[in-house]
């Protein structure tokens, strides 16, 4: 027994040995093995351990390297971007944009050569600058002469005279040529400083380019002269210029220079146009006299003239064309009329062409003149300038007419008849009543009716009517009458010829006749009166 208890105990522990093993080998496949450190003064290796799996190492990523980023053009300002493997909301490395400024007074400077009234100024870039000066210099270049052996009075030679304007980074020439006279540099950072047509003295209004502080390798005064000795000629011959003038009208277009026209060489004429950044345009007209003349000590050698704006002008148009009415009567008056368009500030004057006569002032939008060939022309009143169109050709045309013919009337004709009938008394004739009056003509063939009714026998009848020259039947102007006969016999059925029936006649119905002969009579007399009305 105890041997069999033995030999199942042995059994067990085997298969449990067996067991180990495998599951020992599978981990072993799993996890790499740890070498073991032997020691010299043991004989037998300690047993192996499998340590812990250990958390993986990660490698940071290698930061870029720091790069300066080039300088921006003004318009492209640097965006920080984030990197992908920076988490959200953690900021780059790479520095915000400056902010980009406009270019003080110090970054200009200039250059003067005073032997030819000649320069150059030069704005210098900066780095994160717009390339734009804060204040732009408007610099003007003039050129004068000489109008005598002494220093002053000086004329503008505004043909040579020069503006230019300096607002960003780069060099800008300027310059004017001075041949006898003198030569100045000006400047400004508001506007252009335009120079006098003459110039008497120094003046308050020059402000030269080398008042203002900009660095410059020419120091000294930006203006030059000539030797007078240009001017020392006794035997030159004195001319005095002829004059300009200005014609200031509506619109840019109507501005006028007017120059006389030059018959020598004496002297020419030289413009300057400017127009100011509010839109302000100068003309200044400045003569020369030519080579081998001179001008008089009194003479008058420059001209300038600021032209206004249309509202300073009061500038106005003509909103309607004239238009012409043909001849007609008008209150027992044959007349034609001419009408105009009534404007603020614009009279009107009526030339007849055809037939001829004295000029006609409008002062109202109607007026009446004879058949004929017109001309309407429009001017302006003091403190006022017309624009556009101001003269119109019209005609009224002569119609002929005749305003003794009386005025046309429309007249109504009224025709109306009844057949035979019986009565009582026998047979009572058919009739045709008209409106009788002194206006319209009723006639059965040549037979004209006048009384309200008058009787016919049986039969078909032609009634025509007519009015006087000039009116108008408002109506038919021909009527068929069909006088029936009775349908059964009245006893005397004797023929009836055309006669006239007194209203009186009639058997029956005499009251009723009466009151509408009345009727028509009246209504023939109201026709009358409007008709003598519309005469007067």
């Amino acid at each position: 027994m105890k041997r069999t208890l033995a030999a199942v105990t042995t059994i067990m522990i085997a298969a449990s040995l067996a067991i180990t093993g495998v599951s020992t080998a599978n981990a072993d496949d799993a996890v790499a093995p740890v070498s073991p450190t032997t020691n010299s003064a043991t004989a037998n290796p300690a047993p192996t351990v499998t340590p812990p799996t250990p958390a993986p190492t990660v490698t940071p990523p290698t930061p870029a390297p720091t790069v300066t980023p080039p300088t921006p053009a003004p318009t492209a300002p640097i965006v920080a971007q984030q990197s992908a493997d920076e988490p959200d909301g953690v900021p780059t490395d790479v520095p915000a944009a400056p902010q980009l400024t406009c270019l003080p007074a110090s970054a200009l400077s200039y250059t003067y050569n005073p032997e030819d009234n000649t320069g150059t100024a030069t704005v210098a870039d900066d780095s994160g600058s717009t390339g734009k000066l804060c204040d732009p210099v408007y610099i003007t270049a003039a050129s004068w002469n000489y109008t005598s052996t002494t220093l002053f009075p000086q004329t503008l030679n505004s043909l040579l005279t020069q503006y230019v304007r300096v607002e960003a980074v780069g060099e800008y020439k300027f310059g004017a040529v001075v041949t006898c006279g003198q030569g100045d540099i000006y400047a400004s950072n508001s506007d252009y400083i335009v120079p006098t047509a003459t110039l008497e003295t120094a003046s308050n209004w020059e402000r030269f380019l080398n008042t203002f502080g900009f660095s410059t390798t020419t120091p000294g005064y930006t203006y030059m002269t000539t030797s007078n000795d240009c001017m020392d000629n006794p035997t030159l011959p004195l001319v005095d210029p002829t004059p300009v003038t200005f014609t200031d009208a509506c619109g840019v277009e109507g501005d006028r220079v007017i120059m006389p026209a030059l018959t020598s060489e004496d002297y020419t004429y030289s413009t300057s146009d400017m127009t100011s950044k509010s839109g302000v345009r100068t003309v200044t007209v400045t003569a020369i006299p030519g080579a081998g003349y001179g001008f008089g000590p009194d003479a008058v050698t420059s001209w300038s003239h600021t032209f206004k704006t249309d509202a300073q002008n009061n500038c106005v148009t003509v909103s309607g064309d004239p238009e012409a009415v043909d001849q007609s009567c008008s209150d027992g008056t044959a007349s034609g009329y001419l009408t105009v368009a009534a404007v603020t500030g614009v009279v009107y004057t009526i030339h007849p062409v055809t037939p001829g006569g004295a000029d006609i002032i409008v002062t109202g939008p109607k007026t009446n003149v004879v058949p004929g060939d017109y001309l309407v022309m429009a001017a302006a009143e003091p403190g006022f300038i017309l624009s556009g169109v101001t003269q119109w050709k019209r005609t009224v045309a002569n119609n002929a007419v005749d305003c003794s013919l009386p005025i046309l009337a429309f007249l109504p004709s009224s025709v109306s008849w009844v057949g035979q009938i019986c009565s009582s008394s026998g047979t009572v004739s058919g009739y045709i009543s008209i409106d009788p009056t002194e206006f319209l003509s009723y006639f059965v063939g040549t037979t004209q009716l006048t009384s309200a009714r008058t009787a016919f026998a049986p039969g078909t009848y032609r009634v025509t009517v007519t009015a006087p020259p000039g009116d108008t039947i408002d109506g038919p102007s021909s009527y068929t009458a069909t006088i029936t006969k009775a349908t059964t016999s009245c006893g005397n059925l004797d023929p009836q010829s055309l006669t006239t029936l007194a209203f009186t006649g009639f058997d029956s119905g005499a009251g009723y006749l009466a009151v509408a002969s009345a009727l028509l009579l009246l209504g023939a007399a109201l026709v009358f009166g409007a008709r003598r009305a519309a005469k007067s």
